[in-house]
């Protein structure tokens, strides 16, 4: 196994439409790919959210979301093509008999989509571009009540190396609430800086499509592809820090510009 290159703190700076944001992260300092650089990109995506809770319960706002509750754990979760890669050379480090219960579950969750008649649905290519379309899906999926294959006695089994979108969904309302969400009923935190979206969109460009995701739930069967996206994106890890960083100022700009 390669030795990974030596750690380099770097800082940054975020011109955003709602104004600038400093801070510094931690990444590789020799060249990786994008799919190496996850982890330290899981770390920034961790401590913006951080900032953003505590600046929350400043106003008196609190987190409701805690071990144990994984009622959000059966909503429909898409990770970038690269956090794909990520957790199949995760899965593929573990013992056999690890890998062979996580077949299980993931086999299972897709027979239960399937009798419930989700698979179809789950089509990327039928997804709509409108907000509207992708949230009737989003709660379509939900009420399904299938859980996540790595969700285990109701706690998330990959909590470290969770998705980033997962790091980016909080409740501040009743979590009971949570398992059959009416409108108005849930209140999720809004993360002004949300690090999936660039993922997704560096993604996209490697395919030439508009999504640069899949469905969590499908990740073992992606695995069969052997697909390495994260090859086709390298650099330093400052430059791929900038690049991402970059496509989030992008992403801040067109969505406002849309406003």
């Amino acid at each position: 196994m390669e030795t990974p290159p030596p750690s380099i703190t770097v800082p940054f700076q975020l011109s955003l439409t709602e104004g600038r944001i400093a801070g510094q992260a931690t990444v590789p300092s020799g060249l990786v790919t994008i799919t190496q650089m996850l982890p330290s990109l899981q770390q920034l995506a961790s401590n913006l959210i951080n900032a953003t809770v505590e600046a929350a319960a400043a106003q008196g706002i609190e987190i409701s979301c805690r071990k144990g509750c994984g009622a959000c754990c059966s909503q429909l979760v898409v990770i970038s093509l690269f956090e794909a890669e990520f957790l199949a050379n995760w899965i593929r480090s573990l013992p056999e008999i690890q890998q062979s219960l996580l077949r299980d579950r993931f086999h299972h969750a897709l027979l239960s989509l399937k009798e419930r008649g989700m698979l179809e649905l789950l089509d990327p290519d039928t997804w709509g571009d409108s907000e509207e379309e992708r949230q009737n899906l989003s709660m379509t999926y939900l009420s399904k009540k299938v859980p996540c294959p790595f969700l285990v006695e109701q706690s998330c089994g990959i909590y470290p190396i969770r998705p980033l979108i997962c790091r980016e969904y909080l409740v501040t309302t009743d979590p009971a609430n949570c398992v059959a969400p009416l409108p108005g009923k849930v209140t999720v935190l809004p993360i002004p800086l949300r690090l999936s979206r660039p993922m997704y969109e560096i993604g996209a460009r490697l395919e030439g499509s508009n999504r640069g995701w899949i469905p969590l739930v499908f990740l073992l069967a992606w695995m069969r592809g052997n697909m390495t996206p994260g090859d086709h994106v390298t650099g330093t890890g400052p430059e791929l820090l900038h690049q991402v960083l970059s496509q989030l100022e992008r992403a801040d700009r067109d969505e406002n510009a849309a406003d």
